[in-house]
């Protein structure tokens, strides 16, 4: 389960990043117009890490929605067709744990694509279009 959690992780984390890539390279008018406008590379580091620290929180939620979903669903059929009781509870320390580790994922694979928003030459930028 550890190894199948750590793929999962792996993936989702090059996910985001590739999503923010993305990001960068449609917005690169919008940095560039932002950079001449006087907005500082902090500023934009800033914008892009908690874009990434949201889709991460985002994708938190969804998963945490989804896994409670499938436990309440499989221990009801458990018992209709097994005659077993199984309880599910929710545990809100686990979730708040879980939410905060997703948006940690996030930021942390958002901060390449955020940092190479940051350095861009607003020249450059301008004349990317």
């Amino acid at each position: 389960m550890v190894g199948i959690a750590a793929i999962s992780l792996l993936v989702a984390g090059f996910g985001i990043m590739n999503t923010m890539l993305m990001a960068v390279i449609e917005r690169t008018g919008e940095i560039g117009v932002m950079k001449a406008l006087g907005a500082t590379n902090q500023r934009i580091l800033g914008m892009f890490m908690l874009e990434s620290s949201v889709v991460g929180l985002l994708g938190g939620i969804a998963g945490t929605v989804i896994g409670y979903a499938i436990s309440f669903g499989l221990a009801g059929a458990s018992v209709s067709f097994l005659g077993l009781s199984l309880s599910v509870m929710l545990d809100m320390t686990v979730i708040a744990g879980v939410l905060v580790f997703s948006t940690a994922v996030g930021a942390v694979s958002g901060s390449y694509p955020a940092w190479r928003a940051a350095r861009l030459d607003p020249i450059e930028a301008l004349r990317y279009e």
